[in-house]
């Protein structure tokens, strides 16, 4: 149990200093297999370059070391091709806003080392026709046959590492999760702008967009549970954007859908774990 202990802190410390573009200053050695559960994309930096790693001599640093490249790499390709996909839809007078994905990604201090397994688009039912339409005369494939949910298309490419998950509404309207939607219903007509380097695409404006990460969340959290990856999602969103979002807005639509103890204790976790600055964020107690 302790050795489990002593994991899971200095796991969250990585991710921590990770995510705070440092590097760890662990000088006590650690052994083969406790290194290779550090060597994740997300976290790969703030530990390799650490005393104790320095001083471990191990042999396997360098595979973990290409083996964290490749992915990043990997990562770096998929966001390429969503840019080109955007421009094209753009072309065509289409807009999905982005949630999630390349939007949390850009403020981490290497996106490339945040992967993500899919991109996601959402565009209201009434406007997904002539997106669909311009996704496959782009080439993009809808893979009909694991489509579950007819709110929620998957669409891929030969020969591209993206994929592309269309949403009609946000939450499966059908599910337990089905009333979180009407938190978005307006979603689309308070969308916003947003430039990552030499790229323009469309979101949800900050207040709508925080909201979405917390019940998005919250919906893993009724399902099987949550990730940190998704806190630190969180955290870095609300500290960088904390100042845009209307956090009395936020709070209230979170309550209504019994959502507010939820994103309190995922605050907490973030500030007590993952550097989620309250002050920085413009966040009420």
């Amino acid at each position: 149990m302790e050795n489990r202990k002593k994991a899971e802190a200095l796991f969250l410390e990585a991710l921590k200093t990770a995510r705070e573009g440092r590097t760890v200053s662990w000088t006590e050695p650690l052994t083969a297999e406790e290194w290779r559960a550090f060597f994740l994309p997300l976290i790969c930096d703030a530990v390799s370059g650490c005393p104790a790693a320095r001083a471990s001599g191990l042999a396997d640093f360098v595979l973990y070391r290409q083996e964290t490249m490749q992915i990043a790499a990997k990562q770096a390709m998929k966001t390429q091709e969503l840019f080109q996909l955007l421009s094209y839809l753009g072309e065509q007078g289409i807009y999905p806003l982005v949630v999630k994905g390349v939007v949390c990604r850009n403020l981490y201090p290497k996106p490339d080392l945040r992967r993500s397994g899919d991109e996601d688009l959402y565009l209201p039912a009434d406007l997904a026709a002539p997106c669909q339409k311009a996704l496959e005369a782009f080439g993009m494939r809808l893979q009909n046959d694991v489509q579950e949910d007819e709110s929620e298309l998957s669409f891929v490419k030969d020969g591209w590492q993206l994929h592309i998950e269309l949403h009609l509404c946000l939450f499966p309207s059908d599910s337990a999760y089905g009333e979180l939607n009407r938190l978005f219903d307006d979603a689309y007509s308070r969308r916003i702008p947003l430039r990552i380097g030499e790229n323009e695409l469309q979101t949800m404006d900050y207040t709508d967009h925080f909201v979405y990460l917390i019940c998005h969340a919250f919906k893993h959290f009724l399902h099987s549970g949550f990730g940190l990856r998704q806190v630190c999602d969180i955290v870095v969103y609300a500290n960088s954007y904390g100042p845009h979002i209307h956090w009395d807005e936020a709070l209230d639509k979170l309550r209504s859908v019994r959502a507010g103890r939820f994103a309190a204790a995922l605050l907490r976790i973030g500030e007590k774990y993952l550097g989620f600055d309250p002050d920085k964020a413009c966040c009420p107690g």
